[in-house]
């Protein structure tokens, strides 16, 4: 049995894909750069395998269309884009232990900072092998999630880890909870205690940190005042607002279409139950089709009885409950539709779509879950 090229029948094998669009991924990125303007870097967020659409490719595609450097979350995410042979600063926004010190310095992958005690372990291990550490700090402005605070104390934290030997802080950063709102009153107070730090901070060491940064997609729409030397959009490159409290900005083209086949088409009577528990009753005799798609592919349980699907211009609505690997359709506007006939999960064809707004909308949830929701069972074909 030769199974050496089998990558290539993965969308054959699986009656489900999902299909990223890369010239797509290009457009949003550029568009990031004609609203910062020329003097602000970009760190392309490609963070949970790229939202789930792959860090790699995308993080490739928006290198190509200009980006400075690429974000992630953990240290693994960065290793996989090492391995995959990109080669650009790349910044690990999270936690790092200590055990991915010497491997981080190795890769030359940027570490993010807040206390002494782990900054000064990072330096140890960096004069041990002879190579300096790269960091960005990390300032609490607001959020209450990692970072040091804007007081006294940070000040004496962010010197004391500048004047180690071997780390090199290239940076200063911090992000905003609240930019998506339509009260942008705590967004322009965490911006101004930013600067406020900042402009403390050179004042007591002399420094100028080469690289401040704090606005993310909702900053970049909304807020220029946030853009300091660089940003970091995430969902926006992916085609999607971080919200609907913002100041519509439609030039964003969605990047991710989901597809599937159908498995099977039978027509059943009138006072049939559908699916488990039987929550869904036919009122008349139907076409009921199954689709090879179910919530272990990240097709989420709230689309029970409550979404739809594409197929020839027509949205044909889900009946019964979502199962783990299918779920049945009510399709008896398609009179001749047959097993095999390629459906739209999420996407858009022949002037209908379903978006990830709206499907992230019947989950209850917001856009980011929807796309980094889709398991990796479901192959990527990515397309330009």
């Amino acid at each position: 049995m030769k199974l050496g090229s089998i990558g290539k029948y993965k969308k054959v094998y699986r009656p489900s894909w999902v299909e990223i669009n890369l010239a797509h991924i290009k457009h949003n990125c550029r568009m990031v750069k004609q609203l910062v303007g020329k003097d602000v870097k970009i760190a392309a967020v490609v963070k949970a395998n790229g939202y789930g659409h792959g860090a790699v490719q995308v993080g490739r595609a928006c290198l190509e269309a200009g980006a400075d450097s690429l974000a992630v979350a953990i240290l693994s995410e960065a290793i996989e884009l090492r391995e995959a042979g990109i080669n650009c600063p790349i910044l690990v926004m999270g936690w790092t232990p200590v055990e991915g010190y010497a491997l981080a310095i190795e890769q030359e992958i940027c570490l993010t900072m807040y206390n002494v005690q782990e900054a000064e372990k990072l330096n140890k291990i960096a004069l041990a092998v002879g190579e300096n550490a790269k960091v960005h700090l990390k300032l609490d402005t607001g959020m209450s999630r990692l970072g040091f605070q804007a007081d006294e104390e940070g000040l004496a934290i962010a010197e004391k880890v500048l004047n180690l030997e071997a780390v090199e802080v290239e940076g200063l950063f911090s992000h905003l909870f609240n930019g998506d709102e339509y009260d942008k009153t705590y967004a322009l107070e965490q911006i101004e205690k930013f600067q406020s730090f900042i402009d403390a901070l050179q004042q007591r060491t002399g420094v100028r940190i080469p690289t401040y940064h704090l606005g993310a997609s909702a900053c970049i729409i909304d807020i220029p005042e946030g853009y300091f030397d660089m940003v970091r959009p995430g969902i926006m490159l992916y085609g999607y607002q971080p919200s609907d409290q913002m100041h519509h900005f439609p030039h964003l083209k969605q990047v991710l279409t989901w597809k599937a086949r159908v498995a099977h088409v039978k027509m059943l009577p009138a006072g049939r139950l559908i699916g488990y528990n039987g929550t869904f009753e036919l009122h008349q005799d139907t076409l009921v089709a199954t689709i090879p798609v179910g919530y272990a592919d990240g097709y989420n349980r709230m689309l029970s009885n409550n979404g739809y699907i594409l197929c020839r211009g027509k949205k044909l609505p889900i009946i019964g409950k979502i199962c783990m690997d299918q779920f049945m359709v009510d399709a008896s506007e398609i009179p001749d539709m047959q097993a095999g006939e390629e459906v739209i999960l999420l996407g858009a064809a022949d002037g209908v779509s379903i978006t990830v707004t709206e499907m992230a909308r019947h989950w209850g949830t917001i856009e980011h879950e929807v796309t980094c929701s889709i398991a990796s069972r479901v192959p990527r074909v990515y397309i330009e």
